[in-house]
């Protein structure tokens, strides 16, 4: 897997136009929603971003985006929960605010709602690209009709 920022610039000008991440293999699914253009504020110049609108993609890159946020979630979910109810687990029990007893109960309970909040903060960041995606479209189409 490559992980590459790419900051766009100008070709024409040198304007510096912003930054978008590119990434091969397995995550390349989860960061190809955007505009494949975007215009040069200074000249005006037409320039690729490498993305397309969720829109415009086929069935089957639909599908790769959500596998590959429901995969990312999963792995996550699973190291960032353990690591939580690892730390608590021994916090407590540092403490003596548990008995041996109940660790295991402990460090499920904080499993779980570490896992519920980051599968809540992945499906709400899918849910905005994709939004916002979709108001781009509604928005060209409403000014090629105007």
């Amino acid at each position: 897997m490559h992980t590459e920022v790419r900051v766009l610039c100008c070709p024409d000008c040198g304007t510096t136009l912003g930054e978008t991440v590119l990434h091969s293999g397995f995550q390349s699914g989860g960061t190809s929603i955007g505009p494949p253009t975007i215009s040069c504020p200074n000249c005006g110049l037409l320039i690729d971003t490498g993305k397309s609108e969720w829109r415009e993609k086929s069935t089957l890159q639909k599908t790769w985006f959500i596998a590959s946020r429901v995969t990312w979630f999963s792995v996550s979910a699973f190291f960032l929960g353990s690591l939580c109810g690892i730390v608590v687990v021994w916090g407590l029990d540092e403490n003596g605010f548990i008995r041996n007893v109940d660790r295991q109960f402990y460090f499920f309970v904080v499993f779980g709602i570490a896992s519920l909040l980051l599968g809540a903060l992945f499906c709400a960041n899918a849910i905005r690209e994709i939004r916002e995606s979709d108001r781009r479209v509604a928005k060209r189409i409403a000014e090629e009709i105007i």
